[in-house]
């Protein structure tokens, strides 16, 4: 029976995903699936591998060879281990397709690369990945959000999180958290992967004034406008919401994406590929703009959208006509390719084939650089699991990376 590890980042973005892939692997009864967290249960992914032995990895992203060390103590189980990066993100602007990409001759060529259509694969090729170990998948996270049935319904969420069913939902998918967490050691990681420094900072600046704006507006809809809507705001994984103070919207995190997109009438977006994942669903998307992003900085496809600058531009009216105008563009499919139902089968055919072809892959070589990340990284997961059964984390926001990924923590 062949082994396999399956790491995860985010529980409501991947482990739907990666759930139904290891059941699909394991109907086979030729292999057996364990799912861990990559940030808290690194070690005890370690661990199972020495007991039981270990025939494959899979990580959610390799993004550097300093990440790839962390596929060094399963290689040091079987050096014949097929390493498999899923690079959970694959749609980025003009500005973000470089750090996208995987950087290092480990990274690039001593492991296999799952990705979801054409465009994310041109990429890697031209970035130097050898063609044999690039895999055509399509995205297993896009399937599963067209199962209706596997999810809740408008009525169950309504009772959980007390929304008026009768009213309009309207669903804010943010993604610029992660201004609230920037810092320097942020600023040198991206420098390192490619990054320029002033570009960073213009972003940064751009995307700061945007969000800015959006919670002054979000703050400004007055009374009568939720008469007619129920306004979701929604944090990007691993982030908070900050400065929204009216108290008629609702901050929801829980449940994946797919379950809102099937439930809600308006998806409103900055900057968020969201907006590709609500064009699959049926519903129709806006973007929002109260702030004007840059070309170099919004993501690939979203000019494709129709925009508006006030979230008070929203009416019934508005959004039936967006969704009559939106009726089968299919702009999604260049991006995450054709979503039909059938990328489980194409993705365990894949983890299949590497491990069979696992052996031709270049053999890495690992520094002293690798040694370090690994030690940081035992450190961390212990010193998270003291905070947490201390309750010391939610009390400090300490670790600062526990604190922000709370809701993906495995043990709580």
């Amino acid at each position: 029976m062949k082994r396999i590890i399956f790491f995860y980042e985010h529980v409501n973005r991947e482990l739907d995903s990666i759930r139904r892939i290891g059941e699909k692997l394991e109907k086979s009864k030729k292999f057996n699936v364990c799912i861990f967290s990559i940030v808290f249960e690194w070690c005890d992914a370690i661990r199972h591998a020495r007991i039981n032995g270990i025939d494959a990895v899979v990580f959610p992203w390799i993004y550097s060879d300093r990440d790839f060390a962390l596929a060094k103590p399963f290689l040091d189980v079987n050096p014949k281990v097929a390493i498999i990066n899923l690079h959970q993100e694959q749609t980025g602007s003009p500005f973000t397709d470089p750090l996208l990409l995987p950087h290092g001759d480990c990274a690039k060529n001593a492991c296999h690369h799952f990705v979801w259509g054409d465009h994310f694969a041109g990429m890697l090729y031209d970035a130097g990945v050898q063609p044999g170990l690039v895999h055509i998948t399509g995205s297993v996270r896009m399937d599963i959000g067209l199962e209706r049935t596997l999810y809740e319904t408008k009525k169950h969420l309504s009772e959980q999180f007390s929304l008026d069913p009768n009213k309009h939902w309207i669903l804010y998918a943010e993604d610029r958290g992660w201004l609230y967490q920037f810092d320097k050691r942020k600023l040198s990681s991206l420098v390192k992967r490619g990054a320029s420094e002033s570009m960073l900072a213009e972003r940064e600046k751009i995307f700061r004034r945007s969000l800015e704006e959006t919670v002054r507006q979000i703050n400004g809809l007055q009374k009568e406008f939720f008469d007619s809507f129920e306004f979701i705001y929604r944090p990007h994984p691993g982030t908070h919401a900050e400065g929204i103070e009216n108290p008629y919207i609702r901050i929801i995190s829980d449940h994946p994406i797919s379950v809102w997109l099937r439930n809600i009438d308006l998806l409103l977006v900055w900057g968020s590929t969201t907006a590709f994942e609500g064009e699959i669903a049926g519903v129709p998307v806006l973007r929002h703009e109260g702030f004007e992003n840059s070309v170099t900085y919004r993501a690939h496809g979203l000019d494709k959208f129709p925009v508006i600058n006030n979230l008070n531009e929203i009416t019934r009216g508005l959004i039936e006509e967006v969704a009559l105008n939106e009726r089968d563009t299919d702009i999604y499919k260049n991006f995450y390719g054709p979503c039909d139902g059938a990328s489980v089968d194409r993705t365990e055919k894949a983890v299949k084939d590497a491990i069979l072809y696992s052996c031709q892959m270049d053999k890495p070589i690992f520094c002293g650089s690798f040694r370090y990340r690994i030690c940081r990284k035992r450190v961390f997961e212990i010193v998270s699991r003291i905070a947490v059964r201390l309750n010391l984390v939610q009390c400090l926001k300490r670790p600062r990376i526990t604190y922000n990924l709370y809701d993906d923590l495995p043990y709580v």
